[in-house]
Formats: C-alpha cells, sequence, structure tokens
C-alpha cells in the first residue's frame, strides 16, 4: 500500500480534480477489494471514508447508514501488520444489540480468517492487526484505554459522551514510525443528547468548528438499503423535537429542558452594567468527590459572581476550572482580590463536620478579611434553580456577553438532563444569597469578564 499517512489533511477527496486518481486508487486498496468489508459503500460513505482529516463526524439524521461507516472506516487497514482499531459505544447492551457496531462486526468476520478473542472483545486478524471493541459507561471507563495505542478510533452516537473522554480517547492515536497509516479519530451520531452542544461546538457549527475536523451530513435517502416509505411512517410518530433531528437532521433545534430556554436570555455588554450595585455576590460551587456510577460527572469547580441593582440581577462573571485543592484555593483567594472587599462570597457547603472544618478553614487562612460565609443548601437542585429560572424568564438576569457565556447557556437550557450543573448550582446560590442579604449597598464593584 501506498503510504497514506502523508496524505493532505485538508482537502477533500473531491475537492481537486488532481486527486481524483489517489484516491480511486485509496478506495479500490483499502475498501473494494478489502476481503473484511462486505459492503460497496454509498456515496456519503465513501466521502467519509477517504477523508483523512485527524477528526471526523458522519451523520445527522437516523438511518444514514453511520454505524456501517465507522466499521468500514476501522476495517480499511486490517490487513496492514501492526494496526489495532477501537470501536466505542455508551454500553455493552447498545454495543451487542441487533444492527449495532459490534452485531454487524460478527455478520462481516465470523467464519473469515479473523479470529474472535471473546476475553479481550476483539477480532486478531493473520497479520496481528486487531479490531477493539470497547464502552464508556462510566465516567471511569476512559482511564481503560488510555494506556493502548491505536491508529483509528471510532465512537457511535458521540452525543452520549463527554468532550472530556473524547479528547482523552484522541490522545491515544499514535503510532510507531514503520507503520504509513493515518491517524484517525471518527464519530457518528444524530443531534441530540447529553453531548449535543460540544459536538455542535466542535464539529458543525462554522463560527467554532475545528479547522481540522470534518461533518459528513448524512440522511435516509443517502442509504438505498432502508425501506424509506416504511421508515418515514415510524419516524412521523416521533414528537416534533425528535422528528426534526432524526429525519432532519436538525441540529438548531434545542432540547426540550424544563428550567431555561435559550430564547429567554439577556445578553448585555460591560458598559451596560451598573457601576454602583445595590449587594453583589460571588458564590462558589466546589467540586464534588468521586460520582458514582449513577451520577451526573460534578468535577468542575466554579464561582458566579452576580449582583443586583433596582430588582434587575447582573451574571457578570463565572471561574469554572477544574484544579487540586491547593491550586482552587489560590484560585478563590484570587478572584476575591480581584473582585474586592465589596463583594459578599459564599460557599456551599456539605454537610457534617468535614464541610464545617472546610468552612472555618477558608475563613481563615484563604478568605479572611472579606465577608464570607458558608451556605446549607435546601430542597433539590431543581427548585433551587426555580427562582433563577423565573428571573430569566422575566428578562430581569442579565447575561454579560463574555468568552464563557456560550457554555453556561449550554449547560443551562439541557438542565437538569446534561452531564454538568455545576454552574446552575453556582448561579442559583448567588441570587439565593441576594435575596438574604442583599439588603445593603456595597459601592462599586471590581468585576473579572
Amino acid at each position: 500500500m501506498p503510504n497514506y499517512s502523508k496524505t493532505s489533511k485538508t482537502l477533500s477527496p473531491f475537492a481537486e480534480e488532481r486527486l481524483n486518481d489517489y484516491y480511486q486508487k485509496l478506495l479500490l486498496e483499502t475498501i473494494l477489494t478489502n476481503k473484511y468489508i462486505k459492503m460497496i459503500p454509498n456515496q456519503k460513505q465513501t466521502q467519509f471514508l477517504l477523508r483523512l482529516d485527524p477528526e471526523g463526524l458522519y451523520g445527522g439524521a437516523a438511518a444514514g447508514g453511520k454505524t456501517i461507516a465507522l466499521l468500514m472506516g476501522a476495517l480499511m487497514f486490517a490487513p496492514v501488520p501492526g494496526y489495532a482499531a477501537l470501536l466505542i459505544r455508551k454500553d455493552m447492551k447498545r454495543l451487542q444489540q441487533p444492527g449495532g457496531i459490534l452485531f454487524r462486526a460478527h455478520e462481516w468476520l465470523r467464519g473469515s480468517d479473523a479470529k474472535w478473542d471473546y476475553q479481550n472483545c476483539r477480532y486478531v486478524f493473520p497479520s496481528n492487526s486487531t479490531l477493539n471493541f470497547g464502552y464508556l459507561n462510566d465516567i471511569n471507563d476512559v482511564y481503560r484505554y488510555l494506556s493502548g495505542e491505536y491508529q483509528y478510533i471510532g465512537i457511535d452516537e458521540i452525543t452520549e459522551n463527554r468532550e472530556k473522554d473524547y479528547e482523552l480517547l484522541n490522545g491515544r492515536l499514535r503510532r510507531p514510525i514503520t507503520l504509513d497509516i493515518p491517524l484517525r479519530m471518527r464519530s457518528a451520531t444524530n443531534p441530540g443528547g447529553p453531548g449535543h452542544a460540544w459536538v455542535k461546538r466542535r464539529f458543525i457549527d462554522p463560527k467554532t468548528r475545528r479547522l481540522d475536523a470534518f461533518f459528513i451530513p448524512a440522511f435516509i435517502e443517502d442509504n438505498p438499503g432502508v425501506d424509506l416509505a416504511t421508515y418515514e411512517v415510524s419516524l412521523s410518530k416521533m414528537s416534533y423535537l425528535s422528528y426534526e433531528r432524526y429525519r432532519k437532521g436538525n441540529w438548531e433545534i434545542e432540547e426540550a429542558g424544563n428550567c431555561f430556554k435559550r430564547g429567554w436570555f439577556v445578553y448585555v455588554n460591560q458598559n451596560e452594567i451598573p457601576l454602583e450595585m445595590d449587594a453583589v455576590v460571588r458564590y462558589w460551587d466546589l467540586a464534588a468527590g468521586k460520582p458514582s456510577r449513577d451520577t451526573r460527572d460534578r468535577d468542575w469547580t466554579v464561582g458566579a459572581l452576580v449582583g443586583v441593582k433596582n430588582g434587575i440581577y447582573y451574571l457578570m462573571d463565572i471561574v469554572r476550572v477544574q484544579a487540586t485543592p491547593a491550586e482552587i484555593e489560590n484560585i478563590i483567594g484570587g478572584t476575591a482580590k480581584r473582585d474586592g472587599r465589596a463583594v459578599m462570597i459564599f460557599m456551599e457547603q456539605e454537610p457534617g463536620s468535614q464541610g464545617a472544618h472546610l468552612i472555618s478553614y477558608y475563613q481563615l487562612n484563604i478568605l479572611f478579611g472579606y465577608s464570607f460565609r458558608g451556605n446549607h443548601p435546601t430542597g433539590s437542585k431543581i427548585s433551587r434553580a426555580d427562582p433563577v429560572s423565573a428571573l430569566v424568564n422575566q428578562g430581569n438576569l442579565k447575561v454579560l456577553n463574555a468568552r464563557w457565556t456560550s457554555e453556561l447557556v449550554d449547560e443551562m437550557v439541557v438542565f437538569p438532563d446534561g452531564f454538568h450543573d455545576d454552574q446552575v448550582d453556582a448561579v442559583s446560590g448567588a441570587v439565593e444569597m441576594l435575596a438574604i442579604y442583599g439588603r445593603r449597598p456595597t459601592g462599586r464593584r471590581g468585576v473579572v469578564t
């Protein structure tokens, strides 16, 4: 085979006429004559398979042939000695379900010279290359793959997963200098799901998408193997939201969140925020401990700066970090210094003596001289977010248009069903503390933007 690893990483296979011969050869040698690939790819699948950019996303609507496209991509270089591919799904049940990626792999490879290694959930080829299967059901599952070395990683229904896990897996793409094949990170999905916002930001939105990543939209019409009329009847029974996503591949329609709608938010520039506030609060929600299998990822520390003036609330800053306890202490202390002593500081206090000890430690060592208290939240997260929801809906909470704004709103509009809720918790705490303690003027305030 030619040295495909040195191919252009920016041009489409069909972008320039002079590349046609090269890509025709690539198609012939890695797909059409590949004995492990049991079907001829359709036009959209062909475009997806022949792109050698570092990252790629396929799909956008149901029944576009995305699972098969991922499998074909994984098998393209199976005859090459030393090649390793990894295919990921959310859990083993989804991986093995009829029509799923492992189900299809068994259909194609059982009876071939590839041997199924049940213990390691992989196929081993005569060339000693491997096709591995895995899952990301738990927050810590990604770490089982970090000692591996792969040249292809494919993730089916990528919006079920976290961007952090995606990036960690992406870091496992490497090859020895003697292995002349491309490194490819490939994903497939429909719109929607907890990871909708980051996938859209990374692959779809022309303002934010990565330059080294591509998106191939595919629809049911692109997959001639599907009974269009019957499938259309099934899709027509879905909700409007699901129909727009699964039939039309609509990335713009919002998740049906119960607390916040994107159209409710009012954005302001720095010069529209009053310099004199009735009260200003910085509320910290510290990263929780190690989550269990059934809880959300809570590994962010967030500090929300909210002020109120004449009944109008202003969300002026979000600090959102993942760091060690010592680093968090420095960040909180430095943020207090920048905010100024007129800003009241609160921190969510965990139950028990350990929570009380932490608040005491911050009072004496990190925030000495500042107006600082711990706060015991009561009620569910949703009930605590209700006052914020009402303020946003009424246009009485205005959000500074800053670098952190997009990620904040992305989290809020899917709350409580997204991966993260730390920013919602911090804003809710700040609004609650302003309702309780925000009766005295604070004068001018320092604001970090």
